[in-house]
Protein backbone atom coordinates (compact mmCIF):
# COMPACT_ATOMS: atom_id res chain seq x y z
CA UNK A 1 0.00 0.00 0.00
CA UNK A 2 1.59 3.39 -1.21
CA UNK A 3 0.73 6.40 1.18
CA UNK A 4 0.86 9.91 -0.35
CA UNK A 5 1.34 13.20 1.60
CA UNK A 6 -1.45 15.71 1.48
CA UNK A 7 0.82 18.26 2.62
CA UNK A 8 0.70 21.13 -0.09
CA UNK A 9 3.46 22.53 -1.65
CA UNK A 10 4.24 26.26 -0.69
CA UNK A 11 3.45 28.78 -3.53
CA UNK A 12 6.39 30.10 -5.33
CA UNK A 13 7.45 33.54 -4.53
CA UNK A 14 5.79 34.59 -8.33
CA UNK A 15 2.97 33.35 -6.96
CA UNK A 16 3.25 35.18 -3.42
CA UNK A 17 3.83 38.14 -5.24
CA UNK A 18 0.86 38.15 -7.62
CA UNK A 19 -1.78 37.46 -4.57
CA UNK A 20 -0.16 40.71 -3.00
CA UNK A 21 -0.78 43.01 -5.94
CA UNK A 22 -3.93 41.68 -6.86
CA UNK A 23 -5.39 42.34 -3.35
CA UNK A 24 -3.18 45.34 -3.11
CA UNK A 25 -5.17 46.62 -6.60
CA UNK A 26 -8.62 45.27 -4.96
CA UNK A 27 -8.20 47.11 -1.74
CA UNK A 28 -7.83 50.62 -2.59
CA UNK A 29 -10.44 53.00 -2.95
CA UNK A 30 -10.30 53.94 -6.88
CA UNK A 31 -12.72 53.67 -10.01
CA UNK A 32 -13.39 49.88 -10.92
CA UNK A 33 -12.43 50.18 -14.54
CA UNK A 34 -8.84 51.11 -12.46
CA UNK A 35 -8.81 48.07 -10.32
CA UNK A 36 -9.79 45.78 -13.89
CA UNK A 37 -6.71 47.69 -15.23
CA UNK A 38 -4.60 46.71 -12.58
CA UNK A 39 -5.75 42.85 -11.87
CA UNK A 40 -5.33 42.69 -15.83
CA UNK A 41 -1.88 43.64 -16.04
CA UNK A 42 -0.54 41.49 -12.74
CA UNK A 43 -2.33 38.45 -14.46
CA UNK A 44 -1.10 39.08 -17.94
CA UNK A 45 2.30 39.06 -16.20
CA UNK A 46 2.26 36.22 -14.20
CA UNK A 47 0.38 33.82 -16.39
CA UNK A 48 3.18 34.79 -18.80
CA UNK A 49 5.81 34.06 -16.81
CA UNK A 50 4.22 30.47 -16.26
CA UNK A 51 3.81 30.05 -19.85
CA UNK A 52 2.30 31.30 -23.17
CA UNK A 53 -0.78 32.58 -24.46
CA UNK A 54 -2.21 31.39 -27.68
CA UNK A 55 -5.56 31.09 -29.74
CA UNK A 56 -7.19 28.89 -32.37
CA UNK A 57 -8.51 29.65 -35.85
CA UNK A 58 -11.63 29.62 -34.40
CA UNK A 59 -10.96 32.47 -32.05
CA UNK A 60 -10.76 30.47 -29.05
CA UNK A 61 -8.26 32.21 -26.29
CA UNK A 62 -5.82 29.89 -24.72
CA UNK A 63 -3.37 29.45 -22.37
CA UNK A 64 -0.34 26.55 -22.68
CA UNK A 65 1.26 26.15 -18.61
CA UNK A 66 4.71 25.04 -19.88
CA UNK A 67 5.73 23.21 -16.29
CA UNK A 68 2.27 21.17 -16.61
CA UNK A 69 2.34 20.78 -19.91
CA UNK A 70 -1.81 21.71 -20.29
CA UNK A 71 -3.59 23.37 -22.38
CA UNK A 72 -6.51 25.83 -20.88
CA UNK A 73 -9.09 28.04 -22.49
CA UNK A 74 -9.01 30.87 -20.78
CA UNK A 75 -12.82 31.29 -19.31
CA UNK A 76 -13.65 32.87 -15.98
CA UNK A 77 -16.48 30.16 -15.13
CA UNK A 78 -15.16 29.14 -11.71
CA UNK A 79 -15.81 25.39 -12.38
CA UNK A 80 -13.45 25.56 -15.25
CA UNK A 81 -9.61 24.10 -14.93
CA UNK A 82 -8.19 28.05 -16.25
CA UNK A 83 -10.95 29.64 -13.52
CA UNK A 84 -9.49 26.92 -10.98
CA UNK A 85 -5.97 27.77 -12.35
CA UNK A 86 -6.58 31.38 -11.59
CA UNK A 87 -8.15 31.09 -8.38
CA UNK A 88 -5.17 28.95 -6.85
CA UNK A 89 -2.92 31.68 -8.52
CA UNK A 90 -4.77 34.40 -7.17
CA UNK A 91 -6.08 33.06 -4.06
CA UNK A 92 -9.40 34.76 -5.11
CA UNK A 93 -12.33 33.84 -6.61
CA UNK A 94 -12.87 34.30 -10.57
CA UNK A 95 -16.33 35.10 -9.30
CA UNK A 96 -15.16 38.42 -8.30
CA UNK A 97 -16.48 41.05 -10.15
CA UNK A 98 -13.38 42.58 -10.96
CA UNK A 99 -11.43 39.41 -11.56
CA UNK A 100 -14.65 38.66 -14.21
CA UNK A 101 -14.00 41.51 -15.97
CA UNK A 102 -10.08 41.16 -15.52
CA UNK A 103 -9.83 38.10 -17.36
CA UNK A 104 -12.55 39.37 -20.06
CA UNK A 105 -10.06 42.27 -20.53
CA UNK A 106 -6.98 38.81 -20.82
CA UNK A 107 -9.01 37.23 -23.34
CA UNK A 108 -9.98 40.49 -25.71
CA UNK A 109 -6.42 40.66 -25.39
CA UNK A 110 -5.07 37.88 -26.48
CA UNK A 111 -7.30 37.54 -29.58
CA UNK A 112 -6.62 40.92 -30.21
CA UNK A 113 -2.77 40.01 -31.09
CA UNK A 114 -1.55 39.40 -33.85
CA UNK A 115 0.03 36.21 -34.62
CA UNK A 116 3.52 35.34 -35.71
CA UNK A 117 3.98 33.12 -39.10
CA UNK A 118 6.64 31.52 -37.34
CA UNK A 119 3.84 29.68 -35.49
CA UNK A 120 0.82 28.91 -37.73
CA UNK A 121 -0.30 25.47 -37.45
CA UNK A 122 -3.82 23.87 -38.37
CA UNK A 123 -4.48 23.55 -34.48
CA UNK A 124 -3.43 27.18 -32.39
CA UNK A 125 -1.52 29.80 -33.22
CA UNK A 126 1.12 31.26 -31.13
CA UNK A 127 1.39 35.19 -30.44
CA UNK A 128 3.85 37.34 -30.72
CA UNK A 129 5.76 38.45 -27.66
CA UNK A 130 4.81 42.02 -26.30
Amino acid sequence: MTVVSARRKRPSADITTLRSEVRQALEFRQPAARKEDQVTKHLKTALGRLGRFCRTVDSIALFFHTTDRKLYEISDRPKSPFGQLVTYLVDLSVTNPVMRRGLDRLRAWVLGKRTSSRYTGSHATALTPT
